[in-house]
């Protein structure tokens, strides 16, 4: 993987905030972590960081601003349909379409398949 120079980021990092990419690097690492010793639970729990720093960072994109830290949206599913009505000029498809539907089907996973609570599954 190539590295930015500067930062020793790898290069399709280079473009987003510092404390954004080693929110995503550091979520990212956890759960691997986790799935390396076996710790199936706390990988799956680790998923909804995960989705939340890039939808973070996808949001700043869009936007063309990025926040200092990553934030949960109210409603993960309908925030991530709204990067549909980005500019298709502007935004390749995987940050319209792929990418957002991939966070909401983790978020999917971590939220309701029994992987965080105690209860009834569904």
């Amino acid at each position: 993987m190539m590295t930015s120079p500067s930062t020793g980021a790898p290069a399709v990092l280079a473009g987003i905030p510092g404390s954004l990419r080693d929110e995503l690097l550091s979520a990212f690492n956890e759960i691997e972590r986790n799935f390396r010793e076996r710790r199936w639970e706390p990988s799956e729990l680790n998923g909804g960081k995960l989705c939340e720093v890039v939808y973070t960072i996808l949001r700043g994109l869009v936007d063309g601003t990025y926040p200092t830290h990553a934030s949960k949206p109210n409603n993960m599913v309908d925030a991530c349909r709204e990067f549909e009505r980005a500019d298709a000029t502007r935004f390749p498809r995987a940050v319209r379409i792929q990418i957002p539907r991939v966070l909401v089907a983790l978020y999917e996973v971590r939220n309701n398949r029994g992987v965080g609570h105690v209860g009834r599954r569904r």
